[in-house]
């Protein structure tokens, strides 16, 4: 199928690329953080169908991203699906396909961070808008890449599918990305918008 062709090698060409670029101040926090996703897809939640689920490994690749960087984040996603493909071992094209399009995803995710923060549109809020925005195209873009797979696939809307569905994984994950990573991410916190 040419779809799940063009994601797999745009992935790989994402890793390749992110692996020559890898340069990691704290090489103990990229190794417990590839624990800590892999552990996350290991232990994930059946979602509305059987081939989706919900991970807490975004959090985990969030966190990466904001503390580490982005190559950092695209080595965690990469280690968390080769050890999970070998704790669970799913279907060889499935799981090219999974870490692949988290591989791509996480690429927009970081030109969009990038974007935003080199923009200046959101002053001194950038770099706090630049993870939340990009994050949330990481989400909605795995969510979907996977639903046009089904689609393509499986003649499944997205409505059956579940890709879109609006809670829980769609909207919260930037949220929850967010919190826990931006204080310890080392950027300055400058929030021009009032917290309610």
């Amino acid at each position: 199928m040419l779809y799940l062709t063009i994601i797999n090698l745009a992935g790989i060409a994402v890793l390749i690329s992110s692996i020559g670029n890898l340069n990691v101040a704290s090489p103990w926090l990229l190794v417990v953080l590839c624990l800590l996703a892999s552990l996350a897809l290991i232990l994930k939640v059946e979602g509305p169908t059987n081939q989706s689920h919900y991970t807490f490994g975004f959090v985990v690749y969030g966190f990466a991203f904001a503390t580490l960087g982005l190559n950092a984040a695209i080595l965690v996603i990469f280690v968390s699906h080769i050890l999970e493909w070998i704790w669970d071992t799913p279907p060889w094209p499935i799981q090219l396909f999974n870490v692949t399009a988290y591989l791509v995803a996480a690429e927009a995710a970081g030109l969009v961070d990038l974007w935003i923060v080199q923009s200046g549109f959101f002053g001194s809020g950038g770099d706090i808008a630049g993870i939340l925005f990009g994050m949330a195209v990481f989400v909605a873009l795995i969510h979907l890449m996977t639903g046009t797979l089904h689609w393509l696939g499986q003649r499944e809307s997205f409505r059956k599918s579940g890709a879109f569905d609006p809670f829980p994984s769609f909207w919260m994950f930037p949220c929850f990305i967010l919190v826990p990573a931006y204080p310890l991410s080392g950027r300055p916190i400058h929030w021009p918008w009032p917290c309610w």
